[in-house]
């Protein structure tokens, strides 16, 4: 079904609309609206990703030392928490 869709949708939103199959399930599952869902959820996905990397890269550097062959991570603690991490430590 979906290869089906994919090539049909490849000739056109209007040839997709006006076919039997899209007439009949439409009113059920509304394709348009479901494509604005998806298109406003992905853009918003889009943003907290980008987001969240720019909060990552400036709280926490990898780094890797050759002479010991080891990976690190450095994290930028909240200055409130240190003394508990220190503690833990």
């Amino acid at each position: 079904m979906i290869d089906l869709w994919l090539y049909e949708g490849s000739k056109g939103l209007k040839y997709v609309q006006e076919s039997q199959a899209y007439k009949f399930t439409d009113p059920y599952i509304n394709y348009l609206e479901k494509y604005e869902l998806v298109k406003e959820k992905s853009l918003t996905a889009i943003e907290t990703i980008s987001k969240t990397k720019t909060e990552l890269s400036d709280k926490v550097v990898l780094f890797y030392d050759e002479a010991t062959a080891r990976i690190g991570m450095l994290v930028k603690v909240l200055s409130e928490r240190q003394t508990e991490l220190l503690e833990y430590l």
